[in-house]
C-alpha cells in the first residue's frame, strides 16, 4: 500500500491530465429537450458550475483553515508534521478532492 500511495505522490502532477482527457471520452446524452423541457441544455451548466464552485470552497476553506508548510520536496513525500486540524480532520487531501470536483 506504501508503494502504491508512493507512486501516485510522485506522479500526482501527470494523473490529473489523464483524468481530464477522460472527461473528453464521449457518452450518451443525459438531458434531452423532451424529458427537461425546451432549456434543457441549462441543468447541465448549472450542475456543473455548483459542483465547480464547491470544489473551490473546499480548496479555499482548506488552505484558510490549515496552514501547510510543504507537501512534497523533491518528488518524495515531506512534511514536517502531519495535519490532523481543519477540514484534515476529516478528509486526508481535501485540496486533491477540491481539485477533482473543479474538474
Amino acid at each position: 500500500m506504501i508503494r502504491i500511495g508512493n507512486f501516485f505522490f510522485r506522479y500526482r502532477n501527470y494523473l490529473f491530465i489523464f483524468l481530464y482527457l477522460a472527461l473528453f471520452i464521449p457518452s450518451p446524452p443525459i438531458f434531452s429537450e423532451h424529458t427537461f423541457g425546451p432549456k434543457y441544455y441549462l441543468y447541465p451548466l448549472i450542475i456543473g458550475l455548483c459542483i465547480t464552485f464547491a470544489g473551490q470552497l473546499i480548496r479555499g476553506a482548506t488552505i484558510s483553515l490549515a496552514y501547510i508548510v510543504r507537501g512534497g520536496k523533491d518528488k518524495k513525500v515531506y512534511a514536517e508534521q502531519l495535519v490532523t486540524h481543519g477540514i484534515f480532520a476529516h478528509c486526508r487531501n481535501p485540496l486533491y478532492v477540491g481539485n477533482i470536483l473543479m474538474l
